[in-house]
């Protein structure tokens, strides 16, 4: 098993309402992921409401494999939600272990 944990700040210039629509957008778009792709044990996205945090939305993922961890990062339909993430966001932080 390996999770992958993935860390973003929405872009300052996007409004307060661009900002939430945008969080809520990357949470659905990564946690219907896992019906999709196979490999995917568990994917819950959170939305930081914390003001001591220094991210804006935590990726929490775990794979069966690296394997999978590999081909879930290449798998059409991710590239489709990383796509629009990387559209909203201006800071990435990845771990994986």
């Amino acid at each position: 098993m390996i999770k992958h944990y993935v860390f973003w700040n929405l872009d300052k210039e996007l409004s307060v309402e661009e900002r939430a629509n945008a969080a809520m957008k990357i949470k659905s778009g990564l946690e219907s992921l896992k019906d999709k792709i196979d490999g995917i044990i568990d994917i819950v996205v959170v939305i930081n409401d914390q003001d001591s945090s220094t991210r804006d939305i935590a990726l929490l993922s775990e794979f069966s494999s690296k394997e999978a961890l590999d081909a879930y990062q290449i798998h059409p339909e991710h590239n489709k939600v990383a796509g629009f993430i990387k559209s909203v966001t201006c800071e990435r932080v990845c771990f994986d272990f």
